[in-house]
């Protein structure tokens, strides 16, 4: 008994010139970076260059192989001249594709994954699911898979970093961390940060012991968390403009010190029970 394969028809050249230009398109609309007056030209220009670039692979080349080489020197070359190196090994990236899906499309491979009755508009609905699952997949499960393993970063939450140091900036032709002002201030910061490891250490060894910890603890949890605020506000005060960028950590610093001074009982709160339980040791006297 002969087995039968199922050969899907050969769409029109138009067909695979129309996905292609739309690709290019997208891809000129990136490069565009928001500027929305050179937008249009590379849009256009994108989709042409594309258009032309897949009509050469279709009717010339023929072949998977050659396509993705050919597609990946036009782009890629392109690319480098046009901006840089960066930028030229992304479009070549991009050309390996389009070499793929000019054959694919022009081929009419596109639709094996599907019964042979299938309508056209069938098969459209068929990849643009397809490609809504890739774009979830793209930036909502990678950026998961990403940022699990840092999660587990074991760098101490308020530890000096060379840029809270203000090793980098210099004025009058010297490290501002030389001058008296500043270096008073990174002393105070690290008389704030041992006092508060010792007043939670105290907690700590308090509670270990089943002493009574009230007290302590939330004088650790008062004293630390103001402490975390005044450093971080210091150190941006230090780094001036810097401490507001994300290149340095004292801004993401900053921002998430302040929840401690408001989460698990505020500060106002924290003050209100070291001043009840001292009051009711001196009652019980």
């Amino acid at each position: 008994m002969s087995e039968y394969k199922y050969i899907p028809p050969e769409p029109p050249l138009s067909f695979t010139i129309l996905w292609c230009a739309l690709y290019g398109a997208i891809v000129g609309f990136l490069t565009a970076r928001g500027n929305m007056q050179l937008a249009l030209l590379l849009i256009f220009s994108g989709a042409l260059i594309f258009s032309m670039i897949a009509s050469f692979a279709v009717v010339v080349i023929k072949d998977v192989n050659l396509s993705r080489i050919f597609c990946l020197a036009i782009l890629g070359c392109a690319g480098f001249f046009y901006i840089g190196l960066s930028y030229g090994c992304l479009m070549a990236i991009l050309g390996f594709i389009l070499g793929q899906l000019s054959i694919w499309l022009s081929s009419g491979n596109y639709r094996l994954p599907l019964p042979p009755y299938t309508t056209a508009t069938e098969v459209l609905w068929f990849y643009t699911f397809r490609g809504i699952c890739s774009l979830i997949f793209l930036f909502l499960i990678v950026p998961i898979i990403i940022l699990v393993p840092l999660s587990f970063n074991q760098e101490p939450y308020f530890s000096f970093t060379p840029g809270m140091l203000a090793f980098e900036r210099e004025a009058f032709s010297k490290p501002i961390n030389k001058f008296q002002g500043v270096s008073f201030k990174l002393s105070d910061m690290a008389l704030k940060i041992e006092a508060a490891k010792h007043l939670v250490y105290n907690a700590a060894w308090r509670k270990d012991n089943n002493m009574d910890v009230i007290k302590e603890a939330a004088m650790a949890k008062l004293f630390a968390s103001e402490s975390a605020m005044n450093i971080c506000t210091e150190a941006i005060q230090v780094l001036g403009g810097f401490g507001y960028i994300h290149e340095y950590d004292v801004e993401r610093f900053f921002r998430d010190a302040k929840i401690l001074e408001i989460g698990e009982g505020t500060s106002e709160i924290q003050r209100i029970i070291i001043s009840r339980e001292i009051l009711k040791s001196l009652r019980n006297q």
